[in-house]
């Protein structure tokens, strides 16, 4: 009888944060996009509370060009509209952000907010 092969638990750090940064830097990327597609799929279920209406470009007053999201939810309950986008940085700066604690301070970097030193709670989007 041939031999059954052997299942090895890996840790989700394990997998993301190797001693090889061009892998780690793939493999964020990678999950960046497949998680992407799991949002959509969701949104694409009737049980979801939101519809994806697909990528918006959102154009801050004067800006010459918009910057383009990943997402824009609709409230299958009020109609609302949501705007949202999605980060996958396992392996940016040093893997600082692969885990979160829960506070705003820990995203705000992808907003130009200088953070350090002084977690910030919440923050109103201008769009």
């Amino acid at each position: 009888m041939a031999e059954e092969p052997k299942i090895k638990n890996v840790s989700f750090q394990e997998i993301f944060h190797s001693q090889n940064d061009i892998k780690d830097k793939f493999l964020s990327r990678l999950f960046g996009i497949f998680s992407e597609d799991i949002v959509r799929i969701w949104c694409n279920d009737s049980q979801s509370p939101y519809l994806d209406l697909g990528r918006p470009t959102i154009k801050i007053d004067d800006e010459k060009r918009g910057r383009t999201m990943d997402f824009t939810f609709q409230s299958r309950d009020n109609g609302k509209n949501f705007v949202g986008e999605l980060k996958c940085e396992l392996e940016y700066e040093n893997y600082r952000y692969m885990t979160l604690t829960g506070y705003f301070g820990e995203i705000g970097h992808l907003f130009g907010m200088k953070t350090a030193g002084c977690p910030v709670k919440s923050a109103t989007p201008i769009l």
